[in-house]
């Protein structure tokens, strides 16, 4: 049994927080927290030492230029830009202005951005409903199932290799998990046997601070490569507690939370792995509370985010 202590809750009405369905987080170099909900986004900044309050700035539709209130993914890229990705198109705030992209700059017919990330060279790579596309700064290059490797268009989640050696870009899609060598332009299909349709799909990706690949399935657990193997954690070989994952984030070197649902019923649990031992985070007996985690990240005081479907952002202090 896990204790209540370190848990606290940040919900819209008795927080700034502008929505419950919390769908990404990401931490700036600054501290900040920038967060992507159903309702707009936020900039959060936590109170400097001789102040009280914390500093919330929003972006909404009403009152910016995002293209849509939902906001799906968000990042903040090397050179300080925020990117939004929302349900129509996707934005970036610099030096206070703003750049709208939608499917027709990308060329593909889709503009739902599920995933946004930026690879060591600063171009800006994102997933969508319509297949995935990159930005140089300039112009767009987009990939579908029809002129790529991709095995289908809805692309979830992206990631860099975690092969310092061998540069490339993965991709978690909804029948499979390819990659693209950036060197040669070759794509490659991952083990298509292990993420086929019985996975239910690759929600998240992760690259982790042992140069490992995670792949978060729909159906099938936690997937781990190497570099030379593969290990699966499911519900047969772990004390994981169901094959729905939604979330994985490493948090410190080699601690990882992992994020999971139940399709029979709704609402979650998170668990917390090390390599060897499994703790499990229930409603009942922490004070997490029990809904559906879908993003995951840790701020400036030593705070692990963990945004929900709904019930806003439940937040652990390990410390405690």
């Amino acid at each position: 049994m896990l204790a209540r202590r370190g848990w606290s809750h940040m919900l819209p009405g008795l927080t700034p927080l502008p929505g419950n369905s919390v769908y990404d987080l990401a931490s700036t170099p600054k501290g900040q927290m920038l967060i992507g909900t159903d309702q707009g986004a936020a900039l959060w900044t936590p109170a400097s030492p001789d102040e009280t309050e914390e500093d919330w700035q929003y972006f909404a539709s009403t009152d910016s230029a995002i293209p849509n209130r939902e906001v799906l993914s968000v990042l903040v890229s090397q050179a300080g830009d925020l990117w939004f990705g929302t349900r129509q198109g996707l934005a970036r705030f610099s030096n206070q202005e703003w750049q709208i992209f939608q499917d027709n700059d990308w060329g593909l017919d889709g503009d739902t951005v599920y995933d946004i990330k930026e690879s060591d060279d600063g171009r800006i790579w994102i997933g969508t409903n319509g297949g995935a596309a990159v930005f140089d700064g300039q112009e767009w290059t987009a990939y579908n199932r029809d002129n790529s490797g991709l095995p289908d268009n809805l692309v979830l989640s992206i990631v860099g290799s975690p092969d310092v050696d061998r540069e490339g870009i993965y991709f978690g899609s909804g029948e499979g998990l390819s990659r693209l060598d950036i060197a040669t332009g070759s794509w490659e299909s991952i083990s298509p046997e292990r993420f086929g349709t019985q996975s239910g799909g690759i929600s998240d990706l992760l690259s982790d601070s042992q140069g490992r690949l995670w792949v978060a399935t729909l159906g099938s657990g936690v997937h781990v490569w190497d570099g030379s193997d593969w290990k699966q954690y499911s519900t047969m070989n772990s004390d994981i507690p169901t094959n729905r994952v939604d979330r994985i984030a490493e948090i410190g070197n080699g601690e990882f939370w992992i994020a999971v649902s139940f399709p029979e019923r709704p609402g979650g649990e998170l668990a917390r792995f090390d390599g060897i031992r499994w703790l499990i985070y229930e409603p009942i007996y922490t004070g997490f509370s029990g809904a559906s985690t879908v993003s995951i990240a840790q701020d400036a005081l030593g705070r692990i985010w963990f945004g929900t479907l709904t019930a806003g952002v439940d937040l652990y202090s390990p410390q405690q």
